[in-house]
């Protein structure tokens, strides 16, 4: 048997890496950020029952891989449909 935590969000380095430093220092071993070398993101962990890794999310205004590439595709199909009729 293995217990398993599912508590995860994907974030993404830009932007972000900068806070990492600030949440691990409040919240100590409730949260993991696992950044490993050469990905562009890391996983947050929450092992808290006070908070979910969405709520740390939230509370420091993270951007989630998910929306860092729908921001992206955002940002491309502008200037891909120029001129297209």
């Amino acid at each position: 048997m293995a217990t398993v935590n599912l508590d995860h969000v994907m974030i993404h380095l830009d932007y972000n890496r900068e806070k990492f430093a600030e949440i691990r220092r409040r919240y100590r071993d409730e949260v993991t950020i696992d950044v490993p070398a050469h990905v562009g993101c890391a996983p947050l962990v929450s092992h808290s029952n006070k908070r979910t890794a969405n709520d740390i999310v939230r509370e420091y205004s993270l951007e989630t891989l998910d929306d860092c590439m729908a921001r992206s595709r955002h940002l491309r199909t502008g200037p891909l449909s120029v001129g297209t009729p």
